[in-house]
């Protein structure tokens, strides 16, 4: 762009003016960026009217939150806004969608993930908090005494059942946290730490007498011996290969015992980038957008092989780690009219009947009707052991006395 200026004796001076590319383009983007706040705001607008579109609900628990009712105290207390306000927020159309943008935003520029359970850590690993702070530095441990009691009460549970004929088993499930720990966020590696309360158990356990597998402990001496990987790189619970492994061993332990009991028989390993049910668990639990990068895996497939007479009753007491294998059948093609006691408190049926809960069973019939007692815990869940069952089970047989004589 060219401006002539002249004097008052008529000379003239042609000057160029270069325009700034910068400044228009800035110029561009911004009324770009405000057409589309705009348009975000006109659709929020007409969805509010119309819906148009579903939003994919979000992955995870959590409450919702309940109209308020409207009357003199809470609105004057304030409740009523407060309330009003966290149901209003519900309903926000596209609420979901943006919580994922916001949430795909932190995760690929800061490798951050806004979920209150979940770490984002190296090489695309992500891991449940409580298998670090918890199962691998044992932020949460509490003294040994209580370990101590807690493992004398099981042993004595464990004493009765045997008297009644009975297997009793604890089964220490592994963590991805003591699994793979090489991968955990560098600013976690100053955190203090304590033994973790699973070491501590498992010490009192082996001085007791109370039979138990350390799953964990076998989990990292197969990953030193270049086994398959157990876990991926976005689950929370040990992947299908793991699980596998985990049903063998429990198959020949029992197998041991009970010659009737059915046989495990492994017909192939695929390598592939499938994705088995929970493998991708906690990437999923982050409400992202886009799908995580496809991992290479081993899948193993197997059937049980049954032979003829009766098969053990069991009751599996535990937490989220028992689903993988209820999924891969282990409660009802290898064991019978098993149940689940997931934390002591919900109660499932391998045969199909409707759930119940804890409270409204006979707890020592249905003992006494099975023929082995399971419980299943992580390391990251073993703050109180169990959930409370051990505690229940020994004042059902023992009364509120204390027997330690």
């Amino acid at each position: 762009m060219s401006k002539i200026f002249c004097n008052s004796s008529n000379y003239c001076l042609k000057i160029t003016i270069f325009a700034n590319p910068f400044n228009i383009k800035y110029m561009k983007t911004k009324k770009g960026l405000y057409i589309l706040l705009l348009l975000v705001l006109l659709l929020l607008c007409v969805g509010s009217i119309k819906p148009f579109y579903t939003s994919k609900q979000l992955n995870g628990w959590r409450e919702e939150a309940k109209k308020p009712l409207l009357y003199k105290k809470v609105l004057l207390d304030g409740v009523f806004q407060q309330e009003f306000e966290a149901y209003y927020n519900e309903k926000v159309k596209f609420r979901n969608d943006l919580i994922r943008l916001r949430n795909q935003i932190y995760y690929y520029c800061f490798n951050v993930i806004l979920n209150d359970k979940i770490i984002a850590g190296k090489n695309n690993t992500v891991y449940e908090k409580g298998y670090i702070y918890n199962a691998l530095f044992g932020m949460y441990s509490s003294i040994w005494a209580d370990k101590k009691e807690e493992s004398r009460k099981i042993f004595m549970i464990q004493d009765t059942l045997t008297k009644m004929g009975k297997e009793f088993l604890f089964i220490c499930a592994p963590g991805k946290g003591t699994y793979c720990p090489e991968n955990i966020p560098s600013y976690l590696l100053h955190v203090p730490k304590k033994i973790p309360p699973q070491t501590e158990y498992m010490q009192y356990f082996k001085k007791d007498g109370v039979n138990y597998i350390d799953f964990d402990k076998w989990f990292i001496e197969l990953k030193q011996k270049g086994i398959a990987p157990l876990y991926s790189k976005y689950g929370i619970h040990y992947n299908k290969y793991g699980c596998y492994l985990v049903i063998d061993s429990l198959s020949k332990y029992f197998n041991k015992k009970y010659d009737f009991m059915p046989e495990v028989v492994l017909d192939s390993i695929v390598e592939d980038y499938s994705v088995w049910e929970n493998e991708n668990d906690c990437y999923e639990s982050a409400n992202l957008i886009f799908p995580p990068k496809k991992e290479k895996l081993s899948h193993p497939y197997f059937h049980y092989q049954k032979k003829e007479g009766k098969r053990l009753k069991c009751i599996f007491v535990g937490d989220s780690y028992i689903w993988p294998l209820v999924l891969l059948n282990f409660d009802k093609d290898y064991f019978q009219d098993s149940q689940y006691w997931y934390y002591f408190n919900e109660v499932s049926f391998a045969d199909g009947r409707q759930k119940t809960t804890i409270d409204k069973i006979d707890i020592l019939k249905e003992i006494a009707d099975a023929d082995v007692m399971i419980l299943v815990f992580t390391n990251a869940t073993t703050l109180d052991l169990d959930n409370g069952f051990t505690e229940k089970i020994y004042e059902l047989y023992y009364g509120k006395q204390d027997n330690k004589n």
